[in-house]
């Protein structure tokens, strides 16, 4: 019969998702604005100290994270102290989610957009996506993404609360920066060898997410090797501060995954289809659909 030789695609063009599956999504996606929101407000409250004044430990949580490395608790690294608010004794979900709220938005965000931005100018001059120069300027939008996220984010705590020191502040930035084009660069080679192998979406995920934590973490060690001799702020290899670029290479790896979910190729999440790159999206969403693939 004639309707049996009909292509495939024609029928899912027919199907229309039942209403109250468009109601579920719009409800999921209004649950995680929502939270975000409240997460957004956590974090912007922590960071720029608007705070009943405490005394003890908790005044200590609440300094300037570039002033205090000499004064961690915990056994902290010089780079945690560095990069986000340290933790309160007594309420750490909230400062757990504050600083990963600071994290977000200062670092990660700016670096899976600028990661895009790159992607869209390599494109458009041409760059063919399976070659080194692409997945060079893929690492490059990361590196910029941190170091321009992190230097505005803490020139906006400068301006607040004024005890911010930006020098140093630029060679933590340089430090993370560094090790972000490893995992930029490293996500397009991965993706292109999954796509190759014919890899799925979830799969796909995981083992870009390993590539670019292993990634990562070397990134951060041979910066340590390169810049500590020249720079005070960051330290030297160790095995200090090998244990806390092992945790910050696992939740980077994690966050440039995310940009797998941006590829249409692969097909759309159920949870994320919103982050689905589409041919008519204009260039500036898609960079921000960069960003919040990374910050997810």
């Amino acid at each position: 019969p004639k309707e049996a030789t009909q292509p495939y695609p024609l029928i899912d063009q027919r199907f229309k998702p039942p209403s109250y599956h468009r109601s579920s999504d719009m409800a999921l996606k209004a649950s995680f604005l929502f939270l975000l929101s409240a997460f957004l407000a956590v974090s912007v409250n922590q960071s720029l100290a608007f705070h009943v004044p405490v005394t003890g430990r908790a005044a200590l949580a609440l300094q300037t994270p570039s002033l205090r490395s000499k004064t961690c608790v915990h056994g902290a690294s010089s780079l945690r102290c560095a990069t986000s608010a340290q933790p309160l004794k007594d309420n750490i979900f909230l400062n757990r989610m504050a600083t990963s709220m600071e994290v977000m938005i200062s670092r990660v965000f700016p670096a899976g957009a600028g990661w895009q931005l790159a992607s869209i100018m390599a494109s458009n001059a041409g760059v063919a996506t399976n070659s080194l120069l692409f997945c060079s300027l893929l690492g490059f939008g990361n590196f910029f993404g941190v170091i321009v996220g992190h230097m505005l984010w803490e020139g906006l705590k400068k301006v607040v609360r004024g005890d911010v020191d930006l020098s140093r502040e630029f060679q933590v930035a340089s430090l993370l920066g560094g090790a972000a084009f490893f995992s930029g660069l490293s996500w397009q080679v991965a993706m292109n060898i999954f796509k190759a192998v014919g890899v799925g979406l979830y799969q796909s995920f995981t083992s870009v997410g390993i590539v670019c934590t292993m990634a990562f973490f070397l990134g951060m060690r041979l910066m340590r090797q390169n810049l500590s001799p020249i720079m005070s702020a960051v330290d030297k290899n160790s095995f200090v501060n090998v244990r806390s670029d092992i945790g910050l290479s696992i939740a980077i790896g994690g966050a440039t995954a995310g940009l797998v979910f941006t590829d249409a190729f692969l097909g759309a999440s159920p949870f994320l289809a919103f982050l689905e790159m589409k041919t008519a999206v204009s260039p500036l969403v898609s960079v921000l659909f960069g960003g919040l693939a990374s910050s997810l």
